[in-house]
């Protein structure tokens, strides 16, 4: 019964200690190294009967090999576990009383055994350790690799500058959800925003600032567009598109004042508008549960009439059509 679990316990040290060249513990090192040692204990006891009953140290070889061949153990801690338990075997010959004659065969060949098992444990755990190197080389390039991959996947459909999505994506999601609003037959509103003045702000303060105006107002967009789950990319310019699905749950007109009371709110100034001393925004949305027959360009050509009809009307204003 106790070989049997004895055994058991063998392969679940067998499974960690495989575990541990990938990711080593001192602890459950520790607690496999007092195992070892308690198991050649065992295997001497054993051994040390046979002998007096005129056998052999056959099940202390065995044990030794078992361990040498199954088992990886760095060189250190398995030099400790064979050289004391070695000397554990020799002191059993003497406490037995053993004739030294009878057994000295036995304790050159076990001594010869020992070393040829040190030998090929440390052949394995270096064979292991490059195995265990080479496979962490393999896993740091591919994480490198898919890191790589998302940047270049961000890259492929957001707006350098903004950081909000291309005209390409939001090309591909405007066409995914007209698609789905037309097959649930739910309301959908495209929104085109455009900075007022904005070739004037960039002539008066320059590229730079106008790059960082921007860079504001998309943030300040996109803070807003996100509450009502919205999507929204820069379209080209200062061109903004807005896809607003199942907009028959968000009260449009308050939505469309938000954003413009919201930029006009952040100050940054422009001189040459005239509307307002300070950057605005104008709006043309259009609304409607899209037909399957259609595509989702006549909704965007709709919303950007909109928008000429709201610049056209003063600027810093919004225009809202239906289907």
């Amino acid at each position: 019964m106790a070989l049997i679990v004895i055994c058991i316990i063998g392969i679940i040290i067998i499974n960690i200690s495989n575990k541990k060249i990938r990711e080593y513990d001192y602890r459950i090192n520790m607690v496999i190294d007092i195992y070892f040692f308690l198991f050649i204990i065992w295997a001497i006891m054993i051994s040390g009967k046979d002998l007096i009953n005129g056998g052999s140290s056959i099940v202390y070889i065995e044990m030794i090999l078992f361990i040498s061949v199954f088992f990886y153990i760095k060189l250190k801690d398995l030099l400790t576990i064979y050289i004391l338990t070695y000397f554990v075997y020799i002191f059993m010959i003497r406490f037995t009383g053993i004739r030294l004659g009878r057994v000295y065969p036995e304790i050159i060949n076990s001594f010869a055994i020992l070393l040829i098992c040190l030998f090929v444990s440390y052949t394995k755990y270096l064979m292991a350790m490059k195995t265990h190197v080479h496979l962490k080389v393999i896993e740091e390039k591919n994480e490198k690799l898919q890191l790589m991959n998302e940047e270049l996947y961000k890259l492929s459909i957001l707006d350098p500058l903004t950081h909000l999505y291309n005209k390409q994506k939001l090309k591909e999601v405007s066409t995914q959800e007209y698609n789905k609003s037309a097959v649930n037959d739910t309301e959908i509103m495209y929104l085109m925003i455009d900075i007022d003045y904005y070739k004037r702000f960039n002539d008066t303060y320059g590229h730079i600032a106008g790059d960082e105006c921007l860079k504001k107002i998309s943030d300040k967009l996109y803070s807003i567009i996100n509450e009502y789950n919205g999507y929204i990319g820069r379209y080209g310019g200062e061109e903004f598109l807005v896809i607003l699905p199942n907009v028959d749950c968000v009260d449009s007109e308050h939505m469309l004042k938000e954003l413009i009371e919201e930029v006009e709110k952040m100050k940054i100034k422009n001189e040459k508008s005239e509307v307002s001393n300070y950057v605005t925004i104008s709006l043309g949305a259009y609304k409607g549960i899209p037909d399957k027959k259609d595509v989702s360009d006549d909704f965007i050509e709709n919303a950007d009439r909109a928008l000429y009809k709201a610049k056209s009307n003063g600027r810093n204003r919004y225009v809202i059509n239906s289907k």
